[in-house]
This record gives structure tokens, C-alpha cells and sequence, in this order.
């Protein structure tokens, strides 16, 4: 009985035309999580500065990781041709453009005396979206039209030299 079935369904998945997405926007990505995939939210929100042997295999210099080289994450971001995701709290040139990453090291997942539990990492999503959400309304009054791709730092500096003038 199991064997038709079977063939049944290999035959429908061979006559099936493939699917193609009409959607041609990239993907964005919000992840949350321990170290298992932070990409340096750890020393950035606590001032740490990992050195060598911290991201020697793939990066050659150190990431503020963990870790040698990649994680789960970066897997993922290379598969959806995105950049890596930006540690939430990277002040210096970050790139929110493909999302961003508010995984810290240590973190668990229920509050307690842990900083950056998940129920910490769900509410700095929260402010990220609606400080993201407030400067795009405020860049749709200005006269110039500011571009998706451009990345939150530039975004906020487009704003404040508008409203200087």
C-alpha cells in the first residue's frame, strides 16, 4: 500500500514545474539567540575586546566573536545572498540594510540576573523598529527621497543635515 504512494508522489515531484519567486527585494533577518550565534554583540554591548585567536580561520583578525571563524547564521546569510548580520550594538559604521543581530553571548531565555536575556533582545527589536519606523516617516517629508538600500547611519545623518538646514 506504502509502495504506490510512494511512486505516486515521486512521479507528481518530477512533473511539477519549479517554483520561481516574483519577489526580487532581499530577505531581511532578525536574529535572536546565545553565542551560538552572536557576531560580536557580547564585546560591543560590554566594552570586551577578544583578540587573536578569536576569528583567525575565516576572517584573519578579530571579529568581537566567540569563535574562529562562522556560525549557523553566517551559513544562512551567505545561502540568501545577504552581507552578515550587524551586532545591534555596533556603533562604528553599522549596516542594518539586511537586518540586524541581537544575539549575545550568555544570553538565556528567561529573565533573570542575565543583561541580555530574550526577553531584553525582543525589546531592543522593539525600539530598533520603531526608531526605524519614525526616521523613515520623517525622511518622507523631507524633499529629497532617501533609498532603502541606504544603510540606518547614513539614513540618520540624511535626516539631521535636512532639519540643520
Amino acid at each position: 500500500m506504502m509502495f504506490p504512494l510512494l511512486i505516486i508522489v515521486i512521479v507528481l515531484s518530477f512533473s511539477l514545474p519549479l517554483v520561481h519567486s516574483q519577489c526580487n527585494k532581499s530577505p531581511v533577518i532578525f536574529n535572536f539567540g546565545d553565542s551560538n550565534s552572536d557576531t560580536g554583540g557580547f564585546a560591543v554591548g560590554l566594552g570586551y575586546n577578544f583578540g587573536p585567536p578569536y576569528g583567525r580561520k575565516y576572517f584573519h583578525q578579530p571579529t568581537g566573536r566567540l569563535c574562529d571563524g562562522r556560525l549557523i547564521i553566517d551559513f544562512l546569510c551567505e545561502s540568501l545572498h545577504t552581507a552578515y548580520l550587524t551586532p545591534y550594538f555596533e556603533s562604528v559604521r553599522p549596516n542594518f540594510t539586511n537586518g540586524a543581530n541581537f544575539a549575545i553571548s550568555g544570553s538565556s531565555t528567561l529573565p533573570g540576573l542575565i543583561p541580555f536575556s530574550l526577553n531584553v533582545q525582543v525589546l531592543q527589536f522593539l525600539r530598533f523598529r520603531a526608531r526605524s519606523l519614525e526616521l523613515l516617516s520623517k525622511a518622507a517629508f523631507s524633499s529629497q527621497i532617501i533609498k532603502y538600500e541606504l544603510n540606518f547611519w547614513q539614513t540618520s545623518v540624511l535626516i539631521l543635515e535636512k532639519y540643520m538646514k
